[in-house]
C-alpha cells in the first residue's frame, strides 16, 4: 500500500495475482491497475494477499479482489480468474451474470489462503471463498468434492447460531472488533478482549480445548466457538474463557494473539517450534500441539514470557512479533529452503523461542538488528516483510518466485535470503554501495554470485547494475565478481542505517569511491 492510496505487488504472477493486467512474474514492485490497460488503482485503504489472489479495502468502504478465483475467492459471484481488480459482490444474478449490489460499509478486511473476510458496520462479519472446512463460519461446510457448500462466490454472514432443521442462520455473529482469516480457519476479536474461532481444528488451532483426535476425522466447527483459557478433558467443556486479547492472527495450523499486557499467546500445532513456548507441546499424540493458549517465551531459558510486543503476525509454520522498540523477533521453522526467521540461520532448523531478526548482511550471527520497524507480516509462502520508518521495506525468507522484491529470484539450493534485503523501488532513497548488486544494503558473496549469473546469461539483469561495474570498463562480468569476493571483507557491513560508506580499494582499481 503506497502513501498515495495505490498498491504495488511483486513475485509470482501466473494467476494474475499481481493485478497489473498480466500473468508475468515480477521481481520488483509493479502498480496494480484499475482495469486492463487502465491507470493505477487509487483510493485504497488496506491490502491483503492470499494464495494466488489479493484483495483491497477501498476508502469508500467497498472491497476489490484479483487473481486466482477457484472456490470463488474473489467474491465477484464467479470463478473466473481476474488480472485486475473486480468488486466483491453482495448480491449476484447468476442468470444474467451481473453483480446487482457490491459489498459496502466494510471497516476492516482479512485475506486468508483461499478465503477472505470483511468486518462490516455493526460488528458483523461476511466471508467468501473456500468452505471445505467451514472456514466461512456460516453454519455449513461441503461434504463432497463439488458440493456447493464447499465454497461461496459471494459473501455470507458468519453465524453464531445455525438452525440445522431450517438449514438457516438463526443468529448472526455480532460485536466483532477485528477478524483474521487463516488457511483453514478464521478468528475474530470480540468485546471484553475475548476471541472466537471457527473452521478446521485438526491441531487445536481454534483454541477451544479440543482437536488433535484424528487425521481421518478432524474436528470442524461450522460456527464460532470461544477460545478457552482452561478446558476440562473429563467433562469435555471449557471451564474458563480466554480473555486479555488485543489482536489475533490466524495461520495455517496455529494461531497467536497479542495480549493487552504486551505479550503473545499461541495455540495449535507446535511442530517446528511455531508456538514459541520452548517446545513444550502440551500433548503427545501424533498431531502434537496445544489446544489452549500458551505463552511465547522471552528467550531460550523460557523462564519469563515475551513482553513489549506491539503486533504479531502468523505464517505457515512461523510467527513474527513487532517489538515496541521497533525491532522484530520471529520463531518457528527456519530451514528447508526458507530461512523465514531472518536471523541468518544462527538458530538452526527450528527456533522454539523467539530470535532477533538481523538488519541485513551475510548469513550468521547478526552484526546489527533490524530497527525502526513500524509493521511486520509473516506469510504462508515462508517469507516475511517489514515496513520501516520513511516508507522503506525489507523482506527475508524464501525467494523462489521473487516474492522478496529485491530484483532477484533464487530457485535452487536454499532459494532464500536468511537476512532482510531491501525491496527495490520502494527503497529508492537509499544510494547503493559499490558492488551491492542486489541492492540489499550490504556487499557479500551473494552479490558476486548474482554478477556471475548475469555474466553467464542466467539472469536478464541485476537490481543495481550501475554499481556492479567495479573496474569501470563498461561491462558487468566475472572480473567484477572476483573483485567483490576479494574485497568483501573490507566493506561487508550494513550501510542502510546512515553509516558512512567505506573507502573502496584504490590499490586494485586506481579509484576512490
Amino acid at each position: 500500500l503506497t502513501d498515495e492510496g495505490g498498491v504495488k505487488c511483486w513475485g509470482q504472477g501466473s494467476l494474475g495475482q499481481l493485478g497489473d493486467g498480466t500473468t508475468e512474474r515480477r521481481l520488483t514492485p509493479v502498480d496494480v491497475l484499475s482495469a486492463p490497460g487502465g491507470p493505477p488503482l487509487e483510493g485504497v485503504a488496506a491490502v491483503g494477499a492470499g494464495s494466488g489472489f489479493a484483495c483491497v479495502l477501498m476508502t469508500s468502504g467497498g472491497v476489490k479482489c484479483w487473481g486466482w478465483n477457484t472456490y470463488g475467492r474473489l467474491g465477484d459471484g464467479t470463478q473466473a480468474h481476474r488480472v485486475t481488480p473486480v468488486d466483491v459482490c453482495a448480491e449476484y444474478d447468476a442468470t444474467r451474470f451481473l453483480c446487482i449490489e457490491t459489498l459496502s460499509n466494510v471497516t476492516a478486511l482479512s485475506v486468508g489462503a483461499r478465503h477472505a473476510c470483511a468486518l462490516v458496520s455493526g460488528g458483523r462479519l461476511k466471508c467468501w471463498g473456500q468452505n471445505v472446512y467451514a472456514e466461512l463460519g456460516d453454519g455449513t461446510r461441503g461434504d463432497e468434492l463439488y458440493d456447493i457448500d464447499n465454497f461461496r462466490t459471494t459473501p455470507v454472514e458468519v453465524c453464531q447460531d445455525y438452525d440445522d432443521v431450517a438449514e438457516a442462520c438463526a443468529e448472526p455473529l455480532s460485536g466483532a472488533i477485528a477478524v483474521s482469516a487463516g488457511t483453514f480457519h478464521t478468528c475474530a476479536l470480540m468485546p471484553a478482549t475475548r476471541l472466537k474461532c471457527w473452521g478446521l481444528n485438526l491441531t487445536g488451532q481454534l483454541g477451544d480445548g479440543t482437536g488433535l483426535d484424528s487425521l481421518l476425522d478432524p474436528i470442524v466447527r461450522t460456527t464460532p466457538v470461544d477460545v478457552c483459557e482452561a478446558y476440562d478433558d473429563i467433562e469435555e467443556r471449557c471451564t474458563e474463557v480466554f480473555s486479555g486479547a488485543a489482536a489475533v492472527a490466524a495461520g495455517y495450523f496455529h494461531t497467536c494473539a497479542l495480549t493487552t499486557s504486551g505479550g503473545v499467546k499461541c495455540w495449535g500445532s507446535g511442530i517446528y517450534g511455531s508456538l514459541g513456548n520452548g517446545g513444550d507441546l502440551c500433548t503427545a499424540p501424533l498431531l502434537k500441539g496445544c489446544t489452549t493458549p500458551v505463552d511465547v517465551c522471552a528467550d531460550d531459558e523460557c523462564i519469563a514470557p515475551l513482553s513489549g510486543v506491539s503486533a504479531v503476525s502468523v505464517g505457515l509454520d512461523h510467527s513474527c512479533a513487532l517489538m515496541a522498540a521497533g525491532s522484530v523477533k520471529c520463531w518457528g521453522r527456519n530451514r528447508g529452503g526458507s530461512a523465514q526467521l531472518g536471523d541468518g540461520l544462527a538458530c538452526g532448523y527450528t527456533c522454539e523461542t523467539p530470535v532477533d531478526v538481523c538488519g541485513g548482511g551475510e548469513p550468521g550471527p547478526c552484526k546489527a538488528l533490524l530497527a525502526n520497524v513500524t509493521a511486520v507480516t509473516a506469510e504462508n509462502s515462508r517469507h516475511s516483510c517489514a515496513l520501516l520508518e520513511g516508507g522503506r521495506a525489507k523482506c527475508w525468507g524464501k525467494n523462489a518466485s521473487g516474492q522478496l522484491g529485491d530484483g532477484t529470484r533464487i530457485n535452487w539450493g536454499c532459494n532464500c535470503r536468511s537476512t532482510p534485503v531491501w525491496v527495490v523501488e520502494i527503497d529508492v532513497k537509499l544510494p547503493p554501495a559499490p558492488g551491492d548488486a542486489d541492492c540489499d544494503g550490504t556487499v557479500t558473496a551473494t552479490d558476486a554470485l548474482l554478477v556471475l549469473q548475469f555474466d553467464a546469461g542466467l539472469m536478464p539483469t541485476v537490481p543495481c547494475l550501475q554499481v556492479a561495474d567495479l573496474n569501470l570498463d563498461g561491462r558487468v562480468n566475472s572480473i567484477d565478481a572476483a573483485i567483490i569476493l576479494q574485497f568483501q571483507q573490507c566493506w561487508s557491513c550494513d550501510w542502510a542505517d546512515g553509516q558512512t560508506h567505506p573507502t573502496f580499494s584504490s590499490d586494485l582499481l586506481g579509484i576512490t569511491q
